[in-house]
């Protein structure tokens, strides 16, 4: 809960998340790893490119994280309400 109206950090998270599973099927821990990386990081990218447009847009500070699909606000308790859903 915010108190006194004050500005805080928050967490956006996103819902959509990759299938992992065809990681399976590669033959090495690096191409595993390699796959797993760049399938997350594709899917973050798009799930978070309308909200991180609009932080921009508004000049308000976040920051991405790919591997778990979410998006640190910072400062932004007055902005909360504004988000487009």
């Amino acid at each position: 809960m915010v108190q006194d109206n004050k500005p805080t950090d928050f967490f956006i998270w996103m819902v959509e998340q990759p299938d992992l599973t065809p990681a399976q099927e590669l033959n090495t821990k690096q191409e595993k790893g390699r796959f797993v990386f760049e399938t997350l990081r594709k899917v973050a990218r798009k799930s978070q490119k309308e909200v991180r447009s609009e932080l921009e847009q508004k000049n308000i500070k976040y920051r991405p994280y790919y591997i778990s699909n979410k998006i640190l606000v910072r400062r932004g308790s007055r902005i909360s309400a504004n988000l487009s859903p």
